[in-house]
C-alpha cells in the first residue's frame, strides 16, 4: 500500500512545540482529512542530535486532539473525533550506520529503534461505537543526515508490519 502524507500550516521545532494544523492523507483505500491540535515535548528531529552508534535519545510525548473526515474508495465514509490522544516514545536507541536505497539513490543512514505507545478514544460520527486505542508499536526510523529526513520508517504492531517510505523530494 502506498500512503502519501501532506502537512499544511504546521510548525515544528527540534525540542518541544505546540502546533495547530491539518493533515491530508491518501492511500489505495481512501482519503483522510483532519484538523489537529498538539502539544509536544521531547525530541522531534534527529538533525544535529545523532553522534554515533549506541547513543540513546530522549523520550517524546505528544498530547492532542483531532477531528475530520474519512472517505473510503467509492466515497462512503464519515466523520471522526479524537478528543484526547497521547502518543509517547521510549528511549530511542541509535544503531550501526547502514546503506539505504532511497528515491534519491543510496544513502548512509542511522537506524533509530524505539517503542511508540498510543492511547485515546475515537468516536465515529453516525455510528454508535466508540473505539479505545491502546497500542504499542515497535518503530525503526532510518534517518539519513544528507537529506535531514527519516527516509523510511518500519513499524510492527501486534505482529503486523508496515513501512512508510519517502517517495519524492522537492
Amino acid at each position: 500500500m502506498t500512503i502519501v502524507f501532506a502537512l499544511a500550516a504546521c510548525s515544528f521545532g527540534a525540542r518541544g512545540q505546540s502546533a495547530k494544523g491539518s493533515l491530508h492523507s491518501t492511500s489505495a483505500g481512501g482519503l483522510m482529512s483532519a484538523n489537529s491540535t498538539t502539544e509536544t515535548s521531547g525530541l522531534l528531529s534527529y538533525v544535529g542530535e545523532i553522534t554515533g552508534e549506541g547513543q540513546q535519545l530522549p523520550v517524546t510525548r505528544m498530547d492532542g486532539s483531532a477531528s475530520g473526515t474519512l472517505l473510503q474508495a467509492g466515497g462512503a465514509g464519515g466523520q471522526f473525533s479524537t478528543p484526547k490522544m497521547v502518543v509517547s516514545t521510549g528511549v530511542r536507541q541509535v544503531g550501526k550506520q547502514e546503506q539505504l536505497d532511497t528515491v534519491v539513490g543510496k544513502l548512509t543512514c542511522w537506524p533509530v529503534s524505539y517503542d511508540k505507545t498510543q492511547s485515546g478514544t475515537v468516536t465515529m460520527m453516525g455510528k454508535t461505537n466508540t473505539n479505545t486505542i491502546n497500542s504499542v508499536t515497535r518503530v525503526v526510523d532510518h534517518f539519513c543526515p544528507s537529506t535531514g529526513l527519516v527516509m523510511r520508517k518500519d513499524m510492527t504492531t501486534n505482529g503486523k508490519q508496515a513501512s512508510q517510505v519517502v517517495t519524492a523530494l522537492k
